[in-house]
C-alpha cells in the first residue's frame, strides 16, 4: 500500500533554516515501516495462500470422502442385488430339491403302502386258504353249498353241467344229485366227472361261459375284495 506524505509548502531562501517540521522528517524510518508492511502483506498473503490450499485440500478430501461413500453405497448395492440373487437361486435350489425329496418319499410311501397292501393281502388270503382247507377236511359238505351257490348264480341257463372232480363226486354225489332237484333250477342239468375241476370245489358250466365254485375260486374273490377295500 502506498503512503503519501503531504507537508505544508514554504520557501526556502538561501541561508534560512529549514522549518521544524521538514527538519523532522526521517526517510529511513519510513523506509522501516514501508519494509515492515511489505512483510506484514507478505505473511498475509502466505496466510491467506495456506488457507485457499487448506480449503481446498479440504474439499479435496471432503468430495473424495463422499465419493468413497457414494461407491461404498453403489458398491453395497451391488452386494446387496448379489446377494439377493444368490439368495434367491438358493432357495430356489432349495425348494426343488425340498419338491424333488417330497415326491420321492411320497412315491416311496405309495410304493411301500402298495407292497404293504399286497403282502397284506397274500398274507390273509394264505391264512384264508389254510382254515379253509382245515375246514374242507372236517367238514366236506362245504363244497356242496359252494356248488349250490353257483347253481343259483346260473339258474337261468336252459342247460347246466356240474363238472366233479371224481374223488369229490364218490364223497359228495348224494348231496350233489340233491342240489340238481331243487326248485328254480333248469330241467336239463347233470353231473359229470372231470379231472381237471380241482379237488376242491366244482365247477357249473353253461353255453358261453362256466361258474367256478372252488376253493382256488373263493381265494381269489377274497385277494379282490381285499385289493377294492
Amino acid at each position: 500500500m502506498a503512503v503519501v506524505l503531504k507537508s505544508p509548502t514554504v520557501a526556502i531562501g538561501q541561508g534560512q533554516p529549514a522549518p521544524a517540521g521538514l527538519a523532522g522528517f526521517n526517510f529511513e524510518d519510513l523506509s522501516q515501516r514501508a519494509k515492515s508492511q511489505l512483510e506484514t502483506c507478505d505473511r498475509e498473503l502466505v496466510r491467506i495462500r495456506e488457507r485457499a490450499v487448506a480449503e481446498a485440500k479440504r474439499i479435496q478430501q471432503q468430495a473424495h470422502e463422499e465419493g468413497l461413500q457414494a461407491g461404498r453405497a453403489v458398491a453395497a448395492a451391488e452386494a446387496d442385488e448379489r446377494l439377493r440373487h444368490q439368495v434367491e437361486e438358493r432357495v430356489g435350489k432349495l425348494v426343488s430339491a425340498t419338491e424333488g425329496m417330497l415326491r420321492q418319499i411320497t412315491e416311496s410311501h405309495q410304493a411301500w403302502m402298495a407292497d404293504y397292501a399286497e403282502s397284506l393281502t397274500a398274507t390273509a388270503v394264505a391264512i384264508a386258504e389254510r382254515v379253509v382247507r382245515q375246514c374242507l377236511r372236517q367238514e366236506p359238505e362245504l363244497i356242496a353249498r359252494w356248488a349250490e351257490e353257483a347253481l343259483w348264480a346260473a339258474r337261468s341257463a336252459d342247460r347246466l353241467t356240474v363238472a366233479v372232480h371224481p374223488e369229490t363226486l364218490a364223497e359228495l354225489g348224494p348231496k350233489l344229485d340233491e342240489l340238481l332237484t331243487r326248485p328254480g333250477l333248469p330241467e336239463d342239468i347233470s353231473i359229470i366227472p372231470d379231472e381237471t375241476v380241482p379237488r376242491e370245489g366244482v365247477s357249473v358250466r353253461q353255453t358261453g361261459g362256466e361258474v367256478s365254485a372252488t376253493l382256488q375260486g373263493q381265494l381269489e374273490r377274497l385277494a379282490e375284495a381285499l385289493n377294492d377295500a
